[in-house]
């Protein structure tokens, strides 16, 4: 999982910063609600896996006291430099970043009030991997904090595949792929899939559901923040008025929560606290 993720990652700091304003501007906007409302100012707040700030300066920038983990130390010396930039008016909260894996954190039981997980959820491959990452979400968070965790939907990857390599659906193994949640090709093809196919776990709701309780999480909501056209639709909207980016904005928050709609974007955001 580690050298997936940090191929994938430590070249993509200027991509991963504009994304939230360039091409998933719905999808960053309604990240970055969540993540405030689940945060009040003055609070402790970790950012786990949170890549080069794109969340975690907007909180400092809102009063929050940040401590940013990531496992790829390019995007972390990033999230640095752009929290550096930031200029120390009174309101401003701290920020630091540190190189750490999700599964292990260097931070002490209960110090945080509340933890975003936009990320290690999705690259971590396996089960077991999945379950050690949410026990130290546990262990980090103060007993009555909130924890947000993202996932990727498994029709994201199908629809990934549709609207960007659609040449690739005659090598991949969508047998392999229902069954085990890894995308891979056929055992005699020689093409190679993009590491954005390969290194994700593309879960469903209720596998997540599942996952959580086995955890020991109580879900407190659940909610997609790309529905109806989370790829083609968003970049659609690159170049729109800001009125318009705030009124599908608040479409997709308004109907997001409605179980059904989940498959229909990508991206699903589980606020969750400890049993």
């Amino acid at each position: 999982m580690n050298d997936l993720v940090r191929a994938m990652y430590q070249n993509a700091a200027e991509y991963t910063w504009a994304r939230p304003q360039k091409d998933a501007r719905i999808e960053g906007a309604l990240m970055a609600r969540l993540a405030f409302e689940a945060t009040r100012r003055g609070d402790d707040v970790a950012d786990v896996g949170g890549g080069n700030g794109a969340y975690g300066v907007s909180l400092m920038r809102q009063g929050r006291n940040v401590h940013l983990f990531d496992i790829t130390p390019e995007m972390v010396a990033d999230s640095r430099n752009r929290a550096a930039e930031v200029e120390k008016t009174e309101g401003v909260g701290l920020f630091e970043a540190t190189v750490a894996d999700a599964r292990n954190l260097p931070a002490k039981k209960h110090s945080f009030d509340t933890t975003i997980a936009y990320g290690p959820f999705y690259c971590l491959q396996d089960t077991s991997s999945r379950m050690q990452m949410l026990s130290e979400l546990k262990r980090v968070t103060k007993p009555s904090g909130s924890i947000l965790i993202q996932t990727l939907n498994r029709t994201a990857a199908v629809r990934a595949v549709m609207n960007y390599w659609p040449s690739l659906v005659t090598v991949i193994d969508w047998k392999k792929f229902m069954s085990t949640v890894v995308m891979r090709c056929l055992p005699d093809s020689s093409a190679t899939l993009p590491i954005f196919l390969t290194a994700h776990y593309w879960s469903t709701t209720d596998e997540v559901v599942t996952i959580l309780k086995e955890s020991r999480l109580s879900t407190v909501s659940v909610r997609s923040v790309d529905w109806p056209e989370p790829d083609r639709g968003q970049e659609g909207l690159e170049g729109s008025s800001q009125d318009v980016v705030d009124a599908w904005s608040q479409v997709i928050w308004d109907y997001g929560a409605i179980d059904h709609l989940f498959s229909a974007g990508n991206t699903v955001i589980f606020t969750t606290t400890s049993d």
